[in-house]
C-alpha cells in the first residue's frame, strides 16, 4: 500500500463533503489526485471499504459513487485496520 495515495485519495473525499452530499464519482477523485482511476478504484474496494458508503447510478454500469461515512477520520481508521490486520495474522 502506497499511503501517500491512501492520503491523497481520503483528502479528495472530505474536501467532497460540502458538495453534492460529499458524493464523488471515482473520475472526479482520479483527476483531483493524478492517480489512475483504475489504482483509485483499487485503493476503495481494498483499503477504504470499510470507511465509504457506495451508490450506483445504474446496475451493471460502472458508475460509482462515493463518499466516507460519518464518523471516520483516517488516523483512526487506519489503526483500527492493523490492529484487525494483527490479529487475523495477515
Amino acid at each position: 500500500m502506497d499511503r501517500e495515495k491512501l492520503v491523497r485519495i481520503w483528502r479528495a473525499l472530505e474536501g467532497a463533503k460540502a458538495e453534492r452530499e460529499g458524493w464523488l464519482h471515482v473520475a472526479d477523485i482520479a483527476r483531483r489526485t493524478g492517480i489512475n482511476p483504475v489504482t483509485v478504484r483499487w485503493y476503495l474496494d481494498h483499503y477504504l471499504d470499510q470507511a465509504i458508503e457506495e451508490q450506483q447510478l445504474l446496475p451493471g454500469i460502472r458508475l460509482r459513487l462515493v463518499r466516507l461515512k460519518p464518523g471516520y477520520d483516517l488516523l483512526g481508521y487506519l489503526k483500527a485496520r492493523e490492529s484487525i490486520r494483527n490479529i487475523k495474522g495477515v
